[in-house]
């Protein structure tokens, strides 16, 4: 029952369905992020927020577009909380937590502190 809308036959089952549709949902969702790893990832919530549904899915009624409006909406929820991530390069944090100072400028330092102190 890919998609028709009839009533489903008594075997009908709503994980293979879903299987069915996984390659239009993922095609769908790198279109919309142009990303193939964001666009799994963003497929697998769709998936998991669909299984949890799948009591409440009408079986009369197609299930193309009621997955692809999750996989859209999941969508926009990543591009909503996708703001408040800022990307870091990679090593940008280590250079940035490491004291570049070598030895003898610290051995000079103390140096020089000790002769101010000595005055």
């Amino acid at each position: 029952m890919t998609d028709t809308g009839e009533n489903p036959s008594p075997d009908w089952s709503f994980v293979d369905e879903l299987e069915a549709l996984l390659p239009q949902m993922r095609a769908f969702a790198r279109s919309l992020c142009h990303d193939a790893t964001l666009a799994d990832d963003i497929v697998q919530s769709a998936c998991l927020k669909a299984w949890a549904a799948a009591e409440s899915f009408d079986r009369t009624a197609k299930m193309r577009p009621w997955i692809l409006r999750i996989v859209r909406n999941e969508y926009l929820q990543h591009s909503r909380r996708a703001w408040r991530n800022v990307d870091v390069e990679s090593g940008f944090l280590e250079e940035a937590l490491i004291d570049n100072t070598s030895a003898e400028m610290l051995s000079e330092a103390s140096q020089a502190v000790q002769a101010i102190y000595s005055l």
